[in-house]
């Protein structure tokens, strides 16, 4: 399961040279990107692991890899919109905080 959960995070260090190529964006709004993902991600750790212990840490995690994917989905399919696809893209690290959080409480 864990692995699933990493492949909807580090999909994103693979796709960047085609956001640039492909999709047009500089390297600023890329990184923007990156850090969008990773401040939801950091600070969403502790809320989410409260979280667990209120709501048990399968149905998160199960909810987590649901969320995740779908996230990364329409991040793809809003790439034309900078604005949507940063909403997208930070809020899978919410998601994606549901795959480690609760397991290290295990």
């Amino acid at each position: 399961m864990y692995a699933i959960y990493y492949m909807g995070r580090v999909n994103f260090s693979v796709a960047v040279p085609g956001l640039g190529e492909e999709q047009g964006l500089d390297a600023t709004r890329i990184g923007t990107l990156a850090a969008g993902f990773f401040w939801i991600y950091s600070f969403s750790a502790v809320p989410v692991g409260r979280l667990a212990d209120r709501i048990g840490a399968r149905l998160l995690v199960g909810l987590g890899m649901v969320g995740s994917g779908l996230m990364n989905v329409l991040f793809i399919l809003t790439i034309q919109n900078f604005a949507l696809s940063m909403v997208f893209w930070s809020a899978n690290g919410i998601f994606q905080a549901m795959g480690w959080t609760p397991l290290m409480g295990q």
